[in-house]
């Protein structure tokens, strides 16, 4: 079904939603009815997990249902409330569901236990099997024929496995219910199958399991069932298996597979064990041994004897009584271990098993043999010969266990400092990112703030032009946009002043020091011009109350406007503020102080990725040198084996030799050795050996490496943007200026204005300072730090408004010829206004240079002029506007992705650490344990 639900949403057509949601809500009701009727899961938990997951999805269902008629009807989708509501659903019938499906398996088991209760006899102490009826009429225990297995399953709820020892008394129990299933469904063939199975599981009895299989035989059943019946009845019959295993056998043919697979693990790696083992007395009987052999040789013994340690012990645990493994185990403890007392232990408890399955006692094969010795005692021991320096090789055990004490310590304390190292370098690298973060918004505050005292003198011309051609629509959409346009100065100014470095000194001195020299006193410039200083906070604040006050005068109340104070306060002091504050506070303050934050944070970058990179090789080499002594030490230690006398080797090695012509192993065993030396061979040993070093060392190293050059690479490539966001911005700020100089020489009033020359020289001075900021997004800065590239390696989404981007208005309905009113007169025409933002901005910039080289203005000046006006609203303003935030949306994702990065590199960093720790302690344990 859930096939068919895949299959629906892959061929049905999306505009079926209504069909859709009908299929999802059928299968999960499907599935849930299915799960109460056969909890298929034995595990009571499992089943209730899949009750509920089908009943969320249900629910889920029901939601999108009601939602998809509902928009069928109305049209409305309610996306929000309906994935709100879809949550609440989920998790409300998930709970519902799972409570629901764990009240049905109580309430099934319940109704068996009652019945259990009632109708068998008290007073037989042997619990008879079939139930003694107090009533004429039998009871109906059981609703559906699944519920006989069902009810069944609290007999053995409390085994791990299946094959695991119980509470023989439950028997009769299960006999009980089973037998009154077989009354309540005598045709369902599953009822009997269960019957079978269960008891051949707990009891190991043929009799009634085959009785039961013979019926269903006999009858006509499906073909999956008559293969059930099959399978069991070939488990059944089983001829080794009691005397195997014992009293219990398995039930299915995983149990089966997986004993047999157990089994042959245990004696392949007995006979591996065995084999090393003489390869090791032999070359110590040899006594010219290479210690490296004789390490090599151990540490293969080690292995192999651990694992067929693990394998016997999981046989004897499933099978407590099943004497041929517990004999199994006796005699690798005997050839391998060495252990003679626990080996004449375990045989004699197999000889036990054996007499109690048979009634015969048998001799075990250990019985024959002198289980007198062991190899622990033939060395040192004075039937070989006592070992002379028993003092020094004490002392020999206690140096290489210091020295085991000082690797692990050098080992936590070179990890240990390491870890230190990469949570400073991300501490230092997630600070500098909150600086970037801290300077991109004052960088764009200064930036607007220098935008806008440029941009309200043009809107304060525009606003007087409109006047005095008597058009009141125009002044007042100028007066309101102006109006927006102060408001939003005013919180930008704010913003700049709460958001400021108070640490940098030559940011605050701005702010405390009255450095700005401001014109107060405006009309006649000849005789009454006067200044005063204020800071820049206060300049601000005067710059908001003139704009918003002429923002707030009205059509008839503009009369005369050039001589008013807060008209030329705007106008004498947009140009000086700009010169006196603005580009001094990026030069000598903001961009400084980037630059000195970004310089100190990449040189401590490089100082901790070097520091790192030394403390990792120092703490290699320490851990190398300590490592060495450690296996001189325990080299020396070893030679002890090298002192055991010749015929104590000799006896050792016949009694291996006895192992194999014992056969114990037969030639399947022998034949598979070879596979199994090739995949048993330690991997994880050697893993964890390559990672304690070289492989550590690299893997380190290579992590803070990278993660310095990421850090360093995204820090370089922010500050790039930062360069290139300070070109543009003084792009569209010097475009407003240039214009602003030009217009007040077309229109010099020399009433207001000192002289013509002075405001040449300031259209020379601006337009100078635009064409260099041009240059610096054409061709890059190699000023700035980091340099900027040229924008022709301006990854697309810069270089596509720069260059590409035809259109440059935010309202692109403004690009529409009928909106143009092109005039080829002054040159405003189509193919001027589709060369892009680049080449448009150039065209503009010569224009500019044309007047100020030219000095007066005449005709060809004012359509100069004219044309500059029209290039630079919408096109230039809000097209350059529109790249500076380009550069922004960039810069944020570089920073983002430098905070990921370093995130998760430093994460890695930890958990690689951690991992190479234990990998450490799991290598010093492995190495000790081989030793020991």
């Amino acid at each position: 079904m859930k096939t068919g639900v895949i299959l629906a949403f892959r061929f049905l057509d999306p505009s079926l939603y209504l069909v859709r949601s009908i299929i999802i809500l059928v299968v999960a009701l499907t599935m849930y009815c299915v799960v109460l009727y056969y909890f298929p899961f034995y595990n009571p938990i499992i089943n209730q997990m899949r009750a509920g997951f089908f009943a969320s999805t249900a629910g889920v269902g029901i939601v999108s249902l009601v939602a998809c008629i509902t928009y069928s009807v109305t049209g409305n989708t309610q996306g929000e409330y309906v994935m709100i509501v879809m949550i609440s659903a989920l998790i409300l019938f998930f709970g519902v569901g799972f409570w629901f499906a764990g009240y049905v398996l109580t309430r099934i088991q319940a109704r068996a236990r009652a019945y259990l209760d009632e109708y068998r006899d008290p007073k037989n102490p042997r619990r008879m099997l079939i139930p003694m009826p107090t009533n004429a009429k039998e009871p109906i225990v059981f609703l559906l024929w699944p519920h006989v297995e069902i009810a069944a399953r609290f007999i053995t709820r409390n085994m791990d496995e299946r094959s695991r020892a119980f509470n023989k008394n439950q028997i009769p129990d299960m006999v009980c219910l089973f037998t009154q299933g077989l009354k309540e469904f005598p045709k369902h063939p599953i009822v009997r199958i269960c019957y079978g199975n269960y008891y051949f599981l707990l009891t190991g009895e043929k009799e009634i399991p085959s009785k039961q299989y013979a019926i269903l035989a006999k009858s006509k059943v499906p073909y999956d069932v008559a293969f059930q019946i099959y399978f069991n009845r070939q488990i059944v019959n089983q001829t080794t298996d009691k005397k195997v295993l014992g009293l219990g056998s398995i039930l299915n043919l995983a149990n089966f597979a997986e004993m047999q697979k157990t089994e042959m693990d245990a004696k392949v790696h007995h006979y591996l064990s065995v084999q090393e083992t003489r390869t090791m007395w032999k070359l110590l009987l040899n006594k010219n041994f290479r210690m490296e052999e004789l390490l090599n040789v151990t540490a293969r013994v080690y292995t192999y004897s651990h694992l067929a340690h693990e394998n016997y012990l999981k046989l004897i645990f499933k099978h407590p009584k099943s004497s041929l493994y517990v004999r199994y185990y006796a005699r690798f403890c005997y050839d391998v271990t060495g252990d003679a007392a626990k080996a004449k232990e375990l045989s004699d408890k197999a000889d036990l098993l054996d007499e109690r399955r048979t009634g015969t006692l048998r001799e075990s094969e250990l019985h024959k043999k002198e289980i007198t010795r062991s190899i622990a005692s033939s060395i040192g021991q004075s039937t070989y010969g006592r070992i002379a320096a028993i003092v020094i090789q004490k002392k020999r055990l206690k140096h290489v266990v210091k020295l085991g004490g000082i690797l692990r310590i050098v080992i936590g304390i070179t990890i240990g400092i390491i870890i230190s190292i990469a949570i400073v370098t991300y501490i230092i690298v997630s600070s500098l990112l909150t600086d970037l973060n801290a300077f991109s918004g004052n960088l764009v505050r200064l930036h607007a703030i220098e935008f806008m005292i440029a941009m309200e003198s043009r809107r304060l011309r525009q606003i007087q032009n409109a006047h005095n051609v008597n058009d009141s629509l125009y002044f007042d959409d100028r007066r309101s946009l102006m109006f927006l346009e102060m408001q939003n100065f005013s919180s930008v100014s704010e913003a700049f002043f709460l958001n400021r470095d108070q640490t940098s000194a030559s940011i605050e001195s701005w702010f405390i020091d009255t450095k700005i020299q401001t014109i107060n006193s405006h009309f006649p410039a000849s005789s009454n011009r006067t200044s005063l200083n204020l800071t820049f906070h206060d300049y601000t604040e005067q710059f908001v109350i003139c704009g918003l006050s002429i923002a707030n005068t009205s059509f008839p109340g503009f009369t005369n406007s050039s001589y008013r104070d807060d008209v030329r306060f705007l106008l004498d002091n947009s140009l000086t503020a700009i010169a006196q504050v603005i580009d001094p506070l990026f030069q000598t303050a903001l961009i400084p102080s980037l630059n000195n934050k970004t310089k100190e944070a990449i040189l401590k970058i490089y100082a901790l990725t070097c520091c790192e990179i030394f403390i990792i090789c120092l703490g290699l080499t320490l851990k190398d040198i300590t490592s060495f002594y450690l296996t001189k030490s325990q080299k020396q230690s070893l030679k002890i084996l090298g002192e055991v006398p010749k015929y104590a080797v000799q006896n050792l090695l016949d009694d291996l030799e006895d192992a194999d012509s014992d056969g114990l192993f037969s030639d399947n065993i022998i034949q598979s050795s070879d596979q199994y030396k090739t995949r048993i061979t330690p991997i994880m040993s050697i893993i964890i050996y390559h990672l304690q070093s070289k492989f550590f060392c690299f893997c380190a190293i290579s992590l803070a490496v990278v993660m310095a050059c990421i850090n360093l690479k995204n820090i370089f490539l922010v500050g790039q943007n930062f360069g290139i966001y300070n070109a543009a911005g003084d792009i569209a700020t010097s475009t407003i200026r240039v214009y602003n100089r030009a217009y007040e020489i077309l229109h010099f009033d020399p009433l207001t204005d000192i002289s013509k020359e002075t405001l040449v020289d300031q259209l020379i001075a601006r337009t100078s300072l635009l064409e260099n900021s041009l240059y610096r997004v054409q061709y890059g800065d190699v000023n700035f730090n980091p340099s900027t590239p040229s924008y022709d390696t301006f990854p697309m989404d810069l270089y596509y408004p720069l260059m590409l981007e035809k259109c440059l208005p935010y309202n692109k309905s403004q690009c529409l010829a009928e909106n143009r009113h092109f005039n080829e007169s002054i040159g405003y025409t189509g193919v001027l206004l589709d060369s892009g933002l680049m080449k448009m901005t150039h065209a503009y910039t010569n224009f500019a240079i044309d007047l100020s080289s030219s000095g007066t203005f005449g005709p060809s000046g004012a359509s100069k002029v004219s044309l500059m006006d029209k290039l630079l609203e919408p096109d230039l303003v809000q097209g350059w506007l529109t790249f500076e935030n380009a550069v922004l949306v960039s810069t944020n994702k570089l920073v983002s992705a430098t905070n990921i990065s370093t995130m998760i590199i430093f994460i890695l960093q930890v958990v690689f650490l951690n991992i190479a720790f234990m990998a450490q302690q799991m290598y010093l344990t492995w190495r000790e344990s081989r030793f020991r």
